[in-house]
C-alpha cells in the first residue's frame, strides 16, 4: 500500500512539475528564423516566447519590434537566430501551465553577430606608454654611464669620510706624543 502512494505521489509530483511538454520545432524562413509549437484548440490564452536570458521577445500583449518580425500564440519569426527560446502558455481551457524548449544551431551571420575586420588597429594608448618607459630606461642607463664615478654606494652615502693626515704629518704628530 505505501509502494502505491510512493508511486501516485512521485508520478503526479512529476506530472505538476514536468517541464517542457510542448514540443518545438524550428526552420529557417526567408525573413528569418520560425519557431512554432503544435496546433492546439484552445482559447483565452495567455502566452509568452523568451530568449535564453529569460527576457520576453513577444507574448500576448505585444513583441520586441527590432527582435520579432511576427508573433501570435503558437509560432513566433525572429529576423535573428536566437540558439534557445523559451515558450510558455496558460489556457484555461487547458487547466494548467504549458511550456516549451526550442533549440536550434545558428551560424554567426543567422544570429546578426557581424564578424571581426581583420585589418589591425593599433593600441595607440599602450604604444605610446611603451614607447615612454623605453626612453626613460635609456635616459637611465645614460645617466648611469656619465655619472658612474660619483654615485654614492654603500654606507659612504650616509657617513662622510674622515680625512686622514698625511704619513708624514702622522709620524711627525706621534714624535712629539700627540694621538693622530
Amino acid at each position: 500500500m505505501i509502494g502505491l502512494y510512493l508511486w501516485i505521489l512521485i508520478f503526479g509530483f512529476s506530472k505538476i512539475c514536468s517541464g517542457y511538454e510542448v514540443i518545438c520545432t524550428v526552420s529557417k524562413d526567408s525573413p528569418g528564423v520560425l519557431y512554432s509549437v503544435a496546433e492546439f484548440k484552445a482559447s483565452d490564452c495567455w502566452y509568452s516566447w523568451a530568449d535564453s536570458n529569460h527576457t520576453v521577445l513577444a507574448n500576448h500583449r505585444g513583441k520586441i519590434e527590432e527582435l520579432v518580425e511576427r508573433k501570435s500564440n503558437r509560432t513566433l519569426l525572429l529576423k535573428k537566430c536566437k540558439v534557445l527560446i523559451y515558450y510558455s502558455r496558460n489556457c484555461l481551457s487547458e487547466g494548467g501551465p504549458r511550456r516549451g524548449k526550442c533549440t536550434t544551431s545558428c551560424t554567426i551571420e543567422e544570429a546578426g553577430i557581424k564578424r571581426a575586420s581583420h585589418q589591425f588597429q593599433p593600441n595607440w594608448t599602450a604604444i605610446s606608454l611603451a614607447i615612454s618607459f623605453a626612453l626613460l630606461v635609456l635616459v637611465g642607463l645614460a645617466l648611469c654611464f656619465v655619472f658612474r664615478d660619483r654615485l654614492c654606494r654603500g654606507p659612504s652615502c650616509f657617513y662622510s669620510p674622515v680625512k686622514r693626515q698625511d704619513t708624514r704629518e702622522r709620524r711627525a704628530s706621534m714624535d712629539l706624543g700627540i694621538p693622530f
